[in-house]
């Protein structure tokens, strides 16, 4: 199976049964932080390296908020015990527990429209752009510069207070 994704590779369970691994957070298919909104290239080393989990799927899920986005099919693992990296074995909640505790309490696109992913796209451009100025010694420009990363931030704020850009909890539910 050269080629395909490790989370595609199987492993057989009974009669040709074939069941997943676990991939909580895309490592096995497809990162996506933040569902997607982030691009991949974003990930720390450390993020990639504890997104692994080497025990299978009991069932696929999807994290869905209550205005109606969807998030990407995870197939997640149980409870069991996992083993460490000195060979020593320990409970482990699984990732469908873990997951629903953890990370479930903020919906991305309910968090990050595209009004507010413009705004934040802008106010980091403005932020870059003080700092040249600042660098370049233009404290005029600068001053311009930092009315406007204002303006930008007031903009931003309206849309929280007017509900477009909220928090908005999510629930795991399986789709297998």
């Amino acid at each position: 199976m050269t080629g395909a994704p490790r989370a595609l590779a199987a492993s057989p369970i009974g009669l040709g049964i074939m069941r997943q691994r676990c991939d909580p957070y895309g490592r096995e298919s497809r990162i996506q932080l933040e569902g997607g909104i982030h691009p991949e290239s974003r990930a720390s080393a450390t993020a990639l390296a504890i997104g692994f989990c080497p025990r299978p799927a009991e069932a696929v899920y999807r994290m869905i908020c209550r205005c109606g986005h969807r998030g990407q099919r995870m197939p997640l693992c149980g409870p069991g015990l996992v083993q460490d990296a000195r060979g020593e074995w320990y409970p482990h909640p699984g990732h469908v527990a873990s997951i629903q505790r953890r990370q479930a309490g903020l919906c991305p696109p309910c968090a990050h429209p595209p009004a507010a992913r413009e705004l934040e796209e802008a106010m980091q451009a403005r932020m870059t752009d003080i700092a040249r100025a600042q660098a370049a010694g233009l404290l005029v420009a600068r001053a311009k510069l930092v009315d406007a990363l204002d303006q930008l931030r007031e903009q931003m704020t309206e849309l929280a207070e007017r509900g477009i850009v909220h928090r908005c909890p999510l629930v795991l539910i399986e789709v297998s």
